[in-house]
């Protein structure tokens, strides 16, 4: 049987037709390129993660998976050094989470086993939403996040973030434009015009995505808007503060506020905080400062 014409993909590697027929076919190739990442992606999570276990010990945490090889770890919860929920959109969309954490011990690196790797980066690869909060109490007690949540004052960026971003968005539209024209006339211009929306909504919406809170016990910051990451840093693991301003963020009297703890990477979400009043970046470091001042520093 002869194989139908639209799966015969000769024409995709063919050096025949304009720039338009070229345009095409390297979208085709990409989107097609896309979609055999995602599926292997997904053969990856079911044989890494099939028959996946969390189990509490005592003070312990104990995981085990796997199809083919089968992976246990142990996590103690004295060592959580920072948790993460990972919010991607879809998972969002039909009501799902991940939980990622950071343990005493280093960063994870590339010589890690598949035991360090799950136990740190893929602590919770799925989990329902509505499970969240109690698994958060879990590992760090007296949390009491879904509490919180509904009467701690959030804090975002400064006011001028907006047209800050606004003219790096006109600036972004313009060297696309010159890019255009260099790649291809007479209608190259229109790849600026027609990304200037984008950058701009783009802009808005991930500044609006971050936020940032003080508790009790440490701090929370939210970031993304694809993929949306809640990060918790408590005052007894926070390793280091710092203020940072670029040329940029002096000009516009902002600044950029850093948190970091130890064995910070594994979770893929750092607490840095950017596009802040310069005065109010400055005045959350010296409460952050006093609050760690009185909390013993743990790292085991």
């Amino acid at each position: 049987a002869k194989m139908p014409d639209w799966l015969e993909l000769d024409w995709l590697f063919s050096s025949d037709g304009g720039t338009l027929n070229m345009v095409l076919r390297v979208t085709v190739a990409c989107v097609l390129l896309f979609m055999l990442l995602r599926i292997l992606g997904m053969a990856w999570y079911l044989l890494r993660f099939y028959d996946y276990k969390l189990q509490r010990s005592g003070n312990d945490l104990r995981i085990s998976c796997g199809m083919f090889t089968k992976v246990s770890a142990t996590v103690p919860r004295n060592r959580v050094q920072y948790i993460c929920v990972h919010r991607p959109f879809l998972l969002r969309y039909f009501g799902y989470a991940s939980l990622r954490i950071e343990t005493a011990g280093g960063a994870a690196d590339g010589n890690e086993n598949a035991s360090a790797t799950v136990s740190k980066k893929w602590f919770l690869p799925v989990v329902e939403e509505s499970e969240v909060d109690r698994l958060l109490d879990e590992l760090r007690p007296g949390i009491n996040w879904s509490k919180l949540a509904g009467e701690t004052e959030w804090f975002g960026v400064s006011d001028r973030t907006a047209k800050r971003l606004t003219r790096l968005s006109v600036v972004l539209s313009l060297l696309a434009t010159v890019v255009g024209i260099a790649v291809t006339r007479p209608w190259g211009w229109v790849a600026g015009p027609v990304l200037l929306p984008v950058f701009l909504w783009l802009a808005y919406k991930k500044s609006r995505a971050k936020k940032y809170t003080r508790t009790e016990w440490g701090v929370v910051y939210q970031s993304g808007f694809f993929n949306r990451k809640m990060g918790f840093a408590f005052f007894d693991r926070i390793q280091g503060l710092e203020v940072v301003q670029t040329p940029l963020d002096r000009r516009w009297e902002m600044a950029q506020l850093h948190v970091d703890t130890a064995a910070a990477g594994p979770a893929e979400h750092t607490i840095h905080l950017v596009y802040l009043d310069q005065d109010f970046a400055f005045q959350q470091f010296e409460a952050l400062q006093s609050e760690t001042a009185l909390h013993r520093p743990s790292w085991s």
